[in-house]
């Protein structure tokens, strides 16, 4: 019953955090919030430092995992930005919501695991059933730009899950992990642009949505560590039937077909393949 109840609190926490990326996007200079929205992420994290393994001095494999995660997490961000700006949250959470699938055709690459090669053709044709309706969702982006850009996401989102399991299984603790790509990236964006136009009430909103961003991240470790991955990332892949259900209860516009189709995809095929996983 807790890994349901956990990913059902990590889809919506998701949803709304989504939510919130595309609001503070029209109200404040877009790249300008990336780095102090990381560093507010990571800040978050921090009192969880002291109940977590003890940090040690990191070897090569450690800090190419570190490495690997961040420039991942770094480069999804930019997508998640430059797409959100262009189009709904709902279509940008579809893209999102493909990254368990790209996890079943990841994981036997980076750390080993055993997939059917019947399940690694599922999670493409999931992956396709999922975003090639969205081709024509965000202004000024061609649909051939536009199904790359997201599956970029999805694989980039999905790569970093892999690239955290590898860490915990080299002994690295869950805080380390989360700041230490967290707080590169927000320092690689603060530098790259300076929130030079933000104003100190800016701050509320910036942190409202970190909130949420960390508690979907929290809620899905939570839901994990009670030993079901299944419920957990099948919920979470709701989130984007979530965001349009809070876009129709905030700006009461009926949904894009094209999200609705792949939100409706994406979640149907996440739970099918999980299920089918070993």
């Amino acid at each position: 019953m807790l890994p349901v109840l956990f990913g059902f609190l990590a889809a919506l926490s998701t949803a709304i955090g989504l939510m919130m990326t595309k609001s503070i996007t029209t109200r404040m200079p877009v790249w300008q919030v990336v780095g102090p929205l990381f560093l507010l992420n990571a800040l978050l994290v921090a009192p969880a430092i002291p109940f977590g393994p003890r940090w040690r001095p990191p070897t090569v494999e450690i800090l190419f995992l570190h490495a690997a995660s961040t420039v991942l997490l770094i480069a999804g961000a930019a997508c998640v930005f430059l797409l959100i700006t262009r189009g709904r949250a709902s279509s940008v959470s579809v893209g999102r919501a493909v990254s368990p699938v790209s996890v079943l055709f990841i994981a036997p690459i980076l750390i080993g695991t055993v997939q059917s090669p019947l399940l690694v053709v599922g999670a493409v044709v999931v992956m396709i059933g999922a975003l090639v309706p969205l081709r024509r969702e965000f202004d000024g982006l061609s649909s051939v730009v536009t199904i790359s850009l997201l599956a970029f996401l999805g694989l980039a989102e999905g790569t970093v899950t892999v690239l955290t399991a590898a860490l915990a299984l080299e002994g690295v603790g869950l805080p380390e992990i989360y700041i230490v790509r967290t707080v590169i990236a927000g320092v690689f964006f603060t530098a790259l642009f300076p929130p030079r136009d933000l104003h100190l009430a800016d701050l509320k909103p910036l942190s409202n949505r970190a909130v949420f961003v960390t508690a979907g991240y929290v809620f899905t470790i939570l839901g994990v560590r009670e030993g079901d991955v299944v419920p957990v990332q099948s919920l979470w892949a709701t989130a984007p039937l979530l965001v349009i259900f809070l876009e129709w209860l905030r700006y009461r516009v009926r949904p894009h077909t094209g999200a609705m189709i792949g939100a409706v995809v994406v979640s149907i095929g996440v739970f099918v393949l999980l299920r089918a996983a070993p």
